[in-house]
């Protein structure tokens, strides 16, 4: 192992959760994955917490002038979260609000992108709709 320099030896690097300061990066990181992240479980989001952001979300959606079509598949997002957590439940794996905020970015994603070949397939059916139209005037 490399000896620390003088001024390495003096330079300390704080934790901002608690205070308490390390002689380097890496013991800082240690410390706060274990001390403040590892091994402390999160608590699971529970049901009526959901639900309730689920009603409020219609609200704003509204309010923001989003189509239902939107609002109500984002709805679907955060109730599938309990097929989620049951899901793993059953296999025994924790979950976290890391766990719940992936699940929602990558549900976001997965949307939009259904959303968009949804836009796709419409328009080429009324173009296919407008050709056929027009070889039967025609």
């Amino acid at each position: 192992m490399p000896k620390l320099s003088k001024n390495s030896l003096e330079k300390r690097f704080a934790c901002q959760h608690c205070g308490k300061s390390c002689r380097t990066r890496q013991g800082l990181s240690g410390h706060i994955q274990f001390k403040h992240g590892a091994g402390k479980e999160s608590p699971q989001i529970n049901h009526s917490y959901v639900l309730s952001k689920g009603k409020y979300w219609e609200k704003v959606g509204k309010a923001a002038g989003l189509p239902m079509s939107e609002i109500r598949a984002k709805q679907h997002i955060m109730v599938e979260w309990f097929d989620v957590q049951a899901f793993c439940n059953f296999f025994k794996i924790k979950l976290s609000n890391s766990d719940f905020k992936n699940y929602l970015i990558a549900s976001l994603a997965h949307m939009h992108a259904s959303e968009h070949l949804k836009e796709q397939l419409i328009n080429s059916l009324k173009q296919f709709h407008q050709e056929w139209m027009e070889d039967e005037s025609g």
